[in-house]
């Protein structure tokens, strides 16, 4: 093009647009809003996709937490074990340096509003909704049904029970019957 061509020149004509056949669904003619609500709801179809894939991660991830936090449980249990073996061997130090990052996570899960129950010791009528009894021991060490033994923690998320507490319960030992005395007739 020179540099002396008029401005309308330089715009496009209609002898520059091509026609095309419009789109044919089942045998008949397609109108623009109905490509335009075909093209909208494929966006929709998509959008929702995405979303179900979004809430299917956040899920994944949640369970995740309470796994985790019934692992931070386990490691509570570990840490209160081992403080007496690693003050035996002067380890003291070690010790308070685990309990601290043990009590970091613990804090960390509080404030994600994730909460980690120890039911030790707790009667069973305490724990009847979270702890789940997978044995019980009878013992003339026990004055009444308590939790003798917690193998995983309760998961409390904003206070629902989403992990029950995995627990051996203690009972009293069932008291053996008296024998009557035989009687001689």
């Amino acid at each position: 093009m020179s540099s002396s061509a008029e401005p309308e020149d330089l715009l496009p004509g209609w002898d520059d647009f091509a026609e095309r056949p419009v789109p044919e669904v089942h045998g008949t003619t397609t109108a623009p809003e109905a490509e335009l609500a075909g093209v909208l709801q494929r966006r929709h179809e998509d959008l929702a996709a995405a979303r179900g894939a979004s809430a299917e991660a956040a899920t994944r991830v949640r369970s995740t937490l309470f796994e985790l936090a019934v692992l931070v449980g386990t490691l509570e249990q570990q840490v209160t074990r081992a403080e007496e073996p690693l003050a035996a061997l002067g380890e003291e130090l070690r010790h308070r340096e685990l309990k601290n990052v043990k009590d970091r996570m613990l804090d960390l899960l509080r404030g994600a509003g994730v909460e980690v129950r120890d039911p030790l010791g707790l009667p069973a009528d305490d724990v009847l909704d979270w702890a789940d009894p997978v044995h019980w021991r009878q013992s003339p060490e026990f004055a009444a049904e308590v939790v003798a033994e917690t193998n995983e923690y309760a998961v409390f998320h904003d206070g629902a029970l989403v992990r029950f507490a995995q627990v051996v319960m203690g009972a009293p030992a069932p008291e053996s019957a008296e024998k009557p005395e035989p009687t001689d007739t």
